[in-house]
């Protein structure tokens, strides 16, 4: 894959507030490579705690990988919060560049909104 130049587009459709069941589906896709990610997530919210399932896709003109997974969120403050993910990745379609492989997955992620 060579380097391009392109456009980014992305988004993001989320419930806001103090709802016991959030949701959340986000994306981006960069034309350059035809790079993609997608991940839906709903939960349960326990005070500052939230707990539920994901799915991810994600992408290019040469892998596709589908993750299963879950998450759990902690809110420090208001704007603020801490999420850690784990689950299992497919790969679906690998051109031995060593993306797209099947696995375990997981992260970390500090999330500021505003």
């Amino acid at each position: 894959m060579r380097d391009r130049v392109g456009a980014i587009f992305l988004g993001r459709v989320a419930t806001t507030g103090p709802g016991q069941f959030p949701f959340a589906i986000e994306g981006q896709f960069e034309t350059g490579n035809s790079d993609f990610w997608v991940r839906g997530r709903t939960g349960v919210k326990f005070g500052q705690w939230t707990v539920g399932p994901e799915a991810i896709m994600l992408g290019n003109v040469a892998f596709d990988e589908l993750r299963l997974g879950g998450f759990v969120a902690y809110d420090l403050a208001r704007n603020m919060s801490v999420q850690a993910n784990i689950g299992y990745a497919d790969g679906i379609r690998n051109d031995n560049s060593g993306r797209g492989g099947n696995g375990v997955y997981g992260g970390m992620t500090f999330v500021f909104l505003h």
